[in-house]
């Protein structure tokens, strides 16, 4: 069998993480840190664990 789980389904909504993440706007972190993303391979997760 295989399964599908969701980062976003396992962390309760009013977590303070997900707090933060709506406060506070981080996305110039990504043009950053893109020198450190592989070219090569399996798409890898971003180095904040969520998508801009």
């Amino acid at each position: 069998m295989m399964y599908q789980v969701y980062l976003e389904d396992l962390v309760l909504e009013n977590n303070i993480y997900r707090q933060i993440d709506r406060e506070l706007d981080l996305k110039f972190q990504y043009k950053a840190k893109e020198k450190y993303y592989g070219t090569e391979g399996q798409e890898s997760m971003t180095p904040f664990g969520r998508r801009a």
